[in-house]
């Protein structure tokens, strides 16, 4: 039975459809990466890259056998662990850095400059910082990662960084970076006059009574009050006010009526 061409077609546009809707295995796994993998794997590929380049100028600068030698062993193994972490990545959909970033690019840029033990005295403390941090961030990883290639990465990787901690530790205590600036020879000094005094001096301040008095006073001094003056008083009225009558009146009678008695009466 012969198929009709347009059930073909439509059979093709389909399949082409569904390619393009359904996302590819790389791109699906990178959408289900959690921020702190994604992290991980910046740092990670930056860290690398920057440990590599570092450890190159070690083995053309450096003076001490001890950093020499630790910087080889950067170039090696580094180079190793940032060429599995990219194929991971891009397993994962991703693409991890494969060089420093700025701040470490500035820093490889302050070594290029440096030679010798000047060299030394700046690289190894910087390496074992360094490694410090490594050794951190890949703990974390293989602790709490969300995804299982990359936890297996970082727990495959940390014995190799504890081992190049332990490395820079014993570069750092094996340097002699003491005395003046590096590659200059440490300058003499002479001590000069004090500004002050060194000898406390023995006279006691002038300012102080040498003497006190032998005896105190046996009276307080009396104070006389000074005199104030007196108010002038108003003199009282001796007189009785004048409305008052002085003399009795005259018409009041001054003796019994003399009117004789009738006659006649029993």
């Amino acid at each position: 039975m012969r198929v009709p061409f347009s059930v073909k077609v439509c059979t093709l546009a389909a399949a082409v459809l569904a390619a393009a809707v359904v996302p590819a295995p790389a791109e699906a796994a990178a959408r289900d990466l959690s921020s702190m993998d994604r992290a991980f794997v910046d740092a990670a590929g930056h860290g690398g890259a920057y440990e590599v380049a570092a450890g190159r100028l070690a083995t053309d600068r450096a003076v001490d056998p001890a950093v020499t030698a630790f910087g080889r062993h950067m170039v090696t193994d580094h180079t190793k662990a940032a060429d599995k972490l990219a194929a991971l990545a891009k397993g994962l959909g991703l693409s991890a850095p494969d060089k420093p970033d700025s701040v470490q690019r500035a820093i490889l840029g302050i070594w290029s400059a440096l030679s010798g033990r000047a060299f030394d005295c700046s690289y190894a403390p910087a390496m074992y910082a360094d490694h410090v941090a490594d050794v951190g961030l890949f703990e974390r990883e293989a602790a709490d990662g969300q995804n299982a290639k990359l936890r297996a990465f970082a727990r495959d990787t940390l014995p190799t960084l504890r081992n190049h901690l332990a490395m820079a530790a014993t570069n750092v205590k094996g340097l002699s970076c003491t005395g003046g600036p590096i590659g200059l020879p440490v300058p003499t000094w002479t001590p000069g006059p004090l500004p002050w005094p060194t000898v406390r001096p023995t006279m006691k301040p002038t300012h102080r009574p040498t003497t006190h008095p032998t005896t105190r006073p046996t009276t307080r001094p009396r104070q006389t009050p000074t005199a104030t003056p007196t108010a002038t008083r108003t003199a009282r009225p001796t007189l009785l006010p004048t409305l008052w009558p002085t003399v009795l009146p005259t018409s009041w009678p001054t003796r019994r009526p003399t009117t004789p008695v009738p006659t006649g009466m029993p």
